[in-house]
């Protein structure tokens, strides 16, 4: 039965309207304008300026014929979702993603990635540390502990990892601390170069009492007394106080002659170098604390 002449039909329009295997206009679908149906002064021009638009017209034409999506404000189809990332679930509030999570092989905890070292096996079958984490190859994780370091390297749970065979120096857990170590050292002098770097004690507490400052360091063979005053600073202001080097080693991260006391502003590197010093600092097994206050080595 014909349907009543007064009612558009949008799927013959669709049909009728397009030449043999072109696709139809979807905008007309979605406005229910019509070449055969009365023109009306009170109807919306937003689909004419749209498809005097070459950006809308391109985006028309991508659609598929005889699909009519939801439209949104503008009469479009919404965005389609990206299968790239991660779902809402894996956000944190406010959108921030949350760090990936890694498995240890030696305790099987999981936990954020920032709090495990990566291992590869080099094309001889020797095991070797990843901390960039870019190395090629499948990799084993194991907690940011020199303990659990060592007894990966003794039990033969990286052969099991890696399905394959795989040799673990005996002194593995000692190139892991040294290699945290370089890698600490080394953020501190991106952070000189980067000038954010208050070197001494004075223009260091200056920097703690403007309430600008990520971290501060004093030497573990610096006096006692000033280390003490800076690390009662760094606790009013709220900034993370270590004492993880000797003066010479600051020093020659820094590139200045001894360097004893450094507080450290806010910036992208300083908050690498952060990360750095933690995770050389959890390695050792210490304590928060008693890495602060570190005494000097007799």
């Amino acid at each position: 039965m014909p349907k009543p002449s007064n009612e558009t039909d949008f799927t013959a329009e669709k049909v009728d309207a397009a030449p043999l295997g072109a696709p139809a206009d979807p905008a007309r679908a979605l406005d229910g304008s019509s070449s055969n149906a009365p023109k009306n002064s009170s109807a919306p021009k937003n689909s004419n300026k749209s498809r005097k638009n070459n950006g809308s017209r391109g985006h028309d034409a991508g659609l598929e014929a005889g699909l009519t999506p939801p439209p949104g404000a503008d009469g479009r189809a919404s965005a389609a979702p990206d299968t790239n990332h991660r779902s809402d679930s894996a956000c944190m509030p406010g959108g921030r993603r949350q760090s990936p999570e890694r498995r240890c092989i030696i305790t099987g905890e999981t936990g954020p990635k920032a709090t495990f070292i990566r291992f590869v096996c080099d094309p001889d079958g020797v095991v070797t540390p990843d901390l960039a984490e870019r190395l090629p190859g499948r990799g084993a994780w194991v907690s940011a502990e020199k303990s659990c370091v060592r007894k990966a390297a003794r039990s033969g749970a990286f052969a099991r990892a890696f399905k394959a065979p795989a040799t673990a120096p005996a002194d593995l857990d000692q190139l892991v601390e040294d290699a945290l170590k370089a890698r600490a050292l080394s953020s501190l002098g991106l952070v000189r170069r980067a000038g954010l770097a208050a070197l001494g004690f004075d223009e260091g507490s200056k920097v703690l009492r403007r309430g600008n400052a990520v971290f501060a360091l004093s030497a573990i063979d610096a006096s006692a007394d000033g280390a003490e005053k800076l690390g009662r600073a760094a606790a009013a202001a709220g900034a993370l106080f270590l004492r993880c080097f000797t003066v010479n080693e600051q020093s020659l991260a820094i590139g200045a002659n001894a360097v004893r006391h450094l507080v450290v502003r806010h910036g992208s590197p300083a908050m690498s170098a952060k990360a750095a010093l933690l995770k050389f600092c959890d390695y050792q097994g210490e304590a928060l604390g008693a890495a602060q206050m570190k005494p000097p080595p007799t």
